[in-house]
């Protein structure tokens, strides 16, 4: 969901990313359609229509700040935009204004989501979808019934969760003591449980990760930012072992705390950092153990250009002849294998891997035991 002050900063937002990714030098504003469809230059018009509540955020609650202050929640709206298209002259018109709007269209196909703030746009901050509406007459007829002008090249987006910021005033900051006193509940003694390692570091978006750690007893629960994942999500290879789990689709690219929950006692946070899909990375394998029998599947992104696969101990490099080179087998965006001819000499040990993309550039590195 991104975040507004108003609404004219969807529409400028929306201008400034069409006129950097089509012609720097083109004119693009937020606005009404033009009435006179010939002018010195070739344009675009960025048009709100509506908007509509969002209605799974109609009730949200209060947000609760680090201190305990309550702060209004956003009003959460979907906002539906023209997009007309207009060229110079007569003759020139109809050519242009069809070009600049397949452009357009171009556009938003390729970015349906586009993070703020963009490069190109300066206001706005967090994740806004662009969705492309079908048409339909009667939907043609409730757009240019209203506007009163001849018919031109356009189409209609909806783009949202538009956030705008409330007006309301936070709430008063809570008292330091609780009303009553302190009351405290069964005490329970132990350690708490504490993250060693997650792997890949950096991972990537929607990508599988590896959380080692030390707990003892059962894993209830692991928490990325704001969201948590119960165990039933994730998978427990061995009692008191690492934690494979794939990152959910609403934990986008930054910096996340992480923190493991056992026996109702979260652990200390540690840094998880996650990457734009754009960028290479390979997924934590999802069994910790693989067979030198069988071939090694690696999952991830952008992983087209991948040219070899490293392998080294996880337990370090203590010359040159620990490190094996493995030729892939076959090469995908999301999907690299390697034959199980290429890792008998891995069997028994517990290594990382890493997948060299291009000369300089390596994957971050994954962790796994070979076994026979």
């Amino acid at each position: 969901m991104a975040l507004f002050n108003n609404l004219h900063d969807v529409g400028t937002a929306l201008s400034d990313i069409l006129r950097d990714r089509i012609n720097p030098m083109l004119e693009v504003l937020p606005g009404p359609p033009l009435q006179n469809p010939t002018g010195t230059a070739e344009a675009i018009r960025v048009t709100l229509l509506w908007i509509t509540p969002q209605p799974t955020h109609r009730n949200d609650p209060w947000e609760p700040r680090p201190n305990g202050q309550l702060t209004p929640p956003p009003l959460s709206l979907s906002g539906f935009y023209l997009t007309t298209a207009y060229g110079t002259t007569p003759a020139n018109d109809p050519q242009q204004a069809y070009n600049l709007l397949g452009e357009v269209l171009r556009v938003f196909d390729a970015e349906p989501r586009i993070r703020l703030p963009d490069p190109a746009a300066a206001v706005g901050n967090g994740a806004i979808g662009i969705t492309l509406v079908p048409t339909a007459a009667d939907l043609m007829e409730k757009v240019y019934t209203p506007l009163q002008m001849p018919h031109r090249p356009w189409a209609l987006f909806e783009v949202g969760p538009i956030q705008l910021v409330s007006r309301l005033q936070p709430g008063p900051e809570p008292a330091l003591v609780h009303p009553g006193g302190i009351r405290l509940g069964q005490l329970t003694v132990g350690a708490p449980p504490e993250i060693e390692s997650i792997l890949p570091s950096p991972a990537g978006v929607g990508g599988r990760i590896r959380i080692d750690a030390r707990y003892t007893g059962a894993a209830q629960a692991v928490r990325i930012g704001s969201e948590e994942i119960a165990a039933a999500a994730f998978v427990l290879a061995e009692p008191s072992g690492p934690i494979v789990l794939t990152l959910p689709p609403a934990v986008d690219a930054g910096e996340y705390d992480v923190s493991l929950r056992v026996a109702g006692t979260w652990s200390r946070p540690a840094t998880l950092t996650i990457r734009d899909a754009t960028v290479s990375s390979a997924d934590a394998p999802a069994q910790l153990v693989h067979s030198v029998a069988a071939d090694l599947v690696i999952d991830g992104r952008a992983l087209a250009a991948t040219t070899a696969v490293f392998a080294w101990p996880n337990a370090g490099v203590t010359s040159p002849a620990d490190v094996a080179t493995l030729a892939p087998g076959a090469v995908a965006a999301t999907q690299v294998t390697v034959s199980a001819a290429a890792l008998t000499a891995l069997a028994g040990r517990d290594m990382r891997l890493a997948l060299r993309v291009s000369t300089h550039r390596f994957t971050p590195f994954i962790r796994l035991r070979f076994t026979p």
